[in-house]
């Protein structure tokens, strides 16, 4: 074989291997590799406009017969990756304004897992939430989930697993980016100014000067679970400002503040079945005073949040002058069971 021609074959081998490794691996929800866990309805079934999702088709979460969820579905994407290293992970969803707001994702990769609360009700047609980049292992051991429908209605389409780069030359960034548009709150995880159900204990943040925080409670939960948080003064005083208490998902008791009831913390979806929703207080507090936040229970799937943000509006972090300290930590479940409305005509549920 003539040299240049030798060249030339071992420089488009080269080519193809990286086009191999370059690729990107989408996962439908009708294919063998999502598996949905409880009861999901779907436009072709039920005749919805497919709104451009990918292969034409999506499932959804619904509170409507035949296809009445269970509270604790899931939608588990697996890719066979061909190499190791970084990738981009994407899902796509039929977004439409009767969505959830609270949309649940896990990112499971080598090394740990991550979460998203996605906003699928803005926009209209298939929407992308861009999760972020990770490191994972060649095979079949990582996923990402869609592991809650914030009570309300959740979409599940496709995930694509996008390589990104070898392991180590791209840190992954975890769940900071979202495409097109798509809202998003803060996951779990530990330490910062947050507990929810993947970090469960107490924390305690110090006014770092005169001003005021804000405090943001929901206490989702399928077994018995209670929020508290306790102002500390400077001079050693104590008071409780927050309270609350539920035994499951179907118990409609309120938050407290300062001992009066909030009752805009508990939504009656329908006759008897009611759901928490996010309520935040702002809290004035001296140079020195501490709140001591505390979030504990039995969750099951659900995904309760309690956390604080300084005067300054910015979440404190361990470390940096007047901020919060994590002083607990478990483990937990994932879904949030907040408020949202249906979907295809998947009503809101808790």
């Amino acid at each position: 074989m003539p040299k240049t021609v030798s060249i030339l074959a071992s420089f488009l081998l080269l080519v193809g291997v990286e086009c191999v490794f370059a690729q990107t691996i989408t996962i439908d929800d009708f294919d063998s590799q999502c598996e949905l866990v409880g009861v999901w309805a779907d436009n072709k079934t039920n005749g919805f406009s497919a709104g451009g999702t990918f292969k034409n088709g999506y499932h959804y979460t619904s509170v409507v017969d035949p296809f009445k969820k269970t509270g604790r579905e899931q939608a588990i994407y697996t890719p066979n990756l061909p190499k190791a290293g970084n990738y981009r992970v994407e899902v796509t969803y039929r977004a439409t304004s009767n969505r959830s707001k609270q949309v649940t994702y896990e990112v499971r990769f080598a090394g740990g897992r991550k979460r998203r609360t996605v906003d699928q009700s803005r926009g209209d047609g298939v929407a992308t939430a861009k999760l972020g980049t990770f490191p994972f292992k060649a095979g079949t051991g990582g996923s990402v989930v869609l592991t809650g429908d914030g009570g309300g209605s959740a979409s599940a389409d496709a995930a694509r697993f996008v390589f990104a780069g070898e392991a180590g030359d791209l840190p992954p960034d975890g769940l900071d980016d979202v495409l097109d548009g798509v809202g998003g709150g803060g996951g779990g995880g530990a330490g910062g100014n947050r507990l929810d159900s993947s970090n469960p204990g107490s924390l305690t943040y110090t006014f770092p000067a005169d001003g005021m925080a804000r405090i943001a409670a929901k206490l989702s939960t399928y077994g018995p679970a209670r929020i508290e948080v306790i102002l500390k003064t400077a001079a050693g005083e104590e008071s409780e400002l927050m309270s609350w208490s539920r035994q499951d998902d179907m118990d409609p008791s309120p938050l407290l503040f300062k001992g009066q009831p909030v009752e805009e913390s508990m939504q009656e979806v329908k006759p008897g079945d009611f759901s928490p929703v996010k309520v935040s207080r702002s809290i004035e507090g001296k140079k020195g005073d501490q709140l001591i936040l505390t979030l504990d229970g039995n969750f099951g799937d659900a995904n309760p949040m309690l956390s604080v943000k300084g005067p300054a509006g910015d979440d404190a972090n361990p470390g940096a002058p007047g901020t919060g300290t994590t002083t607990g930590s478990a483990g937990g479940g994932e879904t949030s069971t907040g408020t949202a409305s249906g979907d295809d005509p998947a009503d809101a549920s808790n």
